[in-house]
């Protein structure tokens, strides 16, 4: 067998992420109208802390502190209303402020800690990954993402924010 080049390699994974994630989103648990809009969050606005755990592709680390930069309006937002929450009161945030994605980036801001702990963290791929792993743990986090955007169950951790960027 002939051995692929490292950007044939790159072209092949990259293909098979897409189509794993359409795939994905494609999914019976998917159908719903469960798209969410959710704060984003430069990487110069997190103060992180510890790292709480690492696995194959992620490292994840508490957010200590959040220093808010000033954000130009994103314009058209349409993002879950009042009218909109979910009947089921486990599944709805702690904070209603949490549906308004407008509000939500200074609600999160606010509440970084609690009794002097920190509440939210943050997960990202781990610095040393090898090249030929980078692919399939940005698929393994997007995919991910993705679920827990419409999960809800007491036991599982609740997404409330994305990064901008290289986070």
């Amino acid at each position: 067998p002939e051995k692929m080049s490292s950007s044939d390699l790159d072209k092949d994974l990259l293909k098979a992420a897409t189509k794993a994630l359409e795939d994905v989103e494609n999914g019976f648990i998917f159908k719903e109208e469960t798209n969410k809009e959710f704060p984003s969050f430069q990487r110069s606005e997190l103060g992180l802390g510890p790292v709480l755990g690492i696995g194959g592709f992620c490292s994840v680390k508490e957010i200590s502190a959040t220093k808010l930069q000033k954000k130009p309006p994103t314009g058209d937002s349409t993002g879950p209303e009042e009218s909109g929450k979910d009947e089921n009161k486990e599944c709805q945030s702690d904070n209603d402020d949490h549906l308004d994605v407008a509000s939500a980036r200074e609600t999160i801001a606010k509440q970084c800690l609690r009794n002097g702990d920190a509440r939210y963290a943050i997960k990202r791929l781990r610095n040393d990954l090898p090249k030929t792993l980078i692919t399939r743990g940005i698929l393994d986090l997007a995919v991910e993402a993705k679920f827990l955007t419409v999960l809800c169950h007491p036991n599982i951790i609740k997404m409330r924010g994305l990064a901008e960027g290289d986070v």
